[in-house]
C-alpha cells in the first residue's frame, strides 16, 4: 500500500481536456485564485476549463504515468510539481521540452482516432445487423408492409406509429407489434366483407319504410328493457334491421313474446307508424298484427 506522507497541497498546475478536439490542456498558473480556470486551447482555439493539480505526497517514485496524467490528484514523490507535464505548453521551453511535447501530442491524437474509428466500425456494423433484420422482415412480412402503406401518414395512434417505423424508417417491427398489425389487418377485412354484405344486400332491395300502417319485415338486433311509465313492469324497446340494411327502432309489441323464444336474431313482421330520422334509420311506433316469421336455430326458449 502507498504510504501517504503528507495531506493534499495545491500547485500551480492546471489540467483539463478540450471539449471539441478532445486534446489534453495543461498550463502553470502561479497566480490563478481558485480551482478552475478558462484557457484557450493551442490546437483548436476553443475555451477550455481547466482544473487546478493537487499533490499528495507519497514514497510511490514519480514516473511517465504521472507526466502524462490527465487528472488532477497526484499522488507519487514529485507532490504534483511533474503532474501533467507532457500537456503544458511554456513560452520557454527547451528543445527536448518541445519534442516531448509534440511526441506525447501525436500519440493522442493517434489514440483518439484510433477510438473514433473503432466506435464508427461498431457503429457500422451495428447499422448494418439492422438492415439485415429489416430486410429479413420485409420479405416475412410483405402484406404488413402492404397494409402499413395504406395507413394515412403524419397521423396518430398506434397505426400510425407503425407506419412511421416501418415505412417511413425502414425497420423491423418487434414479434408482438407485427401480431397487433395483424390483427387490424383482421379487424379491416372483416369491416371489409361486412360492408360488401350489407352493399350486396342492399341492391335491388326497397328503401325505409315511412308512413302510416306500413308492413315492416326484419331481424331483430338488439332488445333493451325500459322501465313502463304507464304501468307495472316494463316495455321492450328493439331495432329491427332490414335486408336492405335500413333500421327501425320502438317499443316491440307484445304479441311477439307469445311465441316463448328468444327474440334477438329473430326474423319478425308487423305493422306500425314508421317516421325517418336519416335515410336508412327511423322510428316506430303503434305497433300491430306482429309475429315472429323464423326463429335461428341457435336461439332457445325465452328466459
Amino acid at each position: 500500500m502507498t504510504e501517504i506522507m503528507g495531506r493534499p497541497q495545491p500547485t500551480s498546475r492546471f489540467t483539463g481536456k478540450c471539449g471539441a478536439c478532445k486534446i489534453p490542456a495543461g498550463t502553470d498558473l502561479p497566480d490563478a485564485q481558485g480551482d478552475y480556470q478558462q484557457v484557450t486551447c493551442r490546437h483548436c482555439a476553443a475555451t477550455v476549463l481547466v482544473q487546478r493539480v493537487y499533490g499528495v505526497l507519497t514514497a510511490e517514485p514519480c514516473h511517465g504515468a504521472c507526466m502524462g496524467a490527465r487528472g488532477p490528484i497526484c499522488e507519487c514523490g514529485c507532490g504534483g510539481q511533474n503532474h501533467g507535464r507532457l500537456w503544458v505548453w511554456r513560452d520557454e521551453m527547451t528543445a527536448d521540452e518541445i519534442a516531448a511535447y509534440d511526441a506525447a501530442i501525436a500519440k493522442e491524437k493517434a489514440r483518439l482516432a484510433k477510438l473514433a474509428d473503432a466506435r464508427e466500425r461498431k457503429a457500422q456494423a451495428k447499422r448494418d445487423a439492422q438492415a439485415a433484420e429489416a430486410a429479413a422482415w420485409r420479405a416475412a412480412n410483405a402484406d404488413v408492409i402492404e397494409f402499413l402503406e395504406g395507413v394515412e401518414p403524419g397521423g396518430f395512434g398506434f397505426l400510425a406509429d407503425m407506419r412511421t417505423k416501418a415505412v417511413t424508417d425502414g425497420q423491423a417491427l418487434t414479434e408482438n407489434m407485427t401480431a397487433a398489425v395483424r390483427r387490424n389487418i383482421g379487424w379491416a377485412a372483416e369491416r371489409a366483407g361486412r360492408a360488401a354484405r350489407e352493399a350486396a344486400d342492399a341492391v335491388g332491395a326497397e328503401p325505409l319504410p315511412v308512413g302510416k300502417g306500413v308492413k315492416v319485415t326484419g331481424t331483430i338486433i338488439s332488445i333493451r328493457w325500459d322501465p313502463n311509465y304507464r304501468g307495472p313492469g316494463e316495455t321492450a324497446k328493439i331495432t329491427v334491421k332490414g335486408k336492405a340494411g335500413w333500421r327501425v327502432w320502438g317499443t316491440a309489441a307484445s304479441a311477439l313474446f307469445d311465441s316463448g323464444v328468444q327474440l334477438r336474431g329473430c326474423e319478425v313482421e308487423f305493422t306500425a307508424d314508421v317516421t325517418a330520422k336519416e335515410d336508412d334509420f327511423g322510428f316506430f311506433k303503434r305497433p300491430r298484427d306482429a309475429r315472429v316469421v323464423t326463429v335461428p336455430e341457435t336461439n332457445g326458449e325465452a328466459a
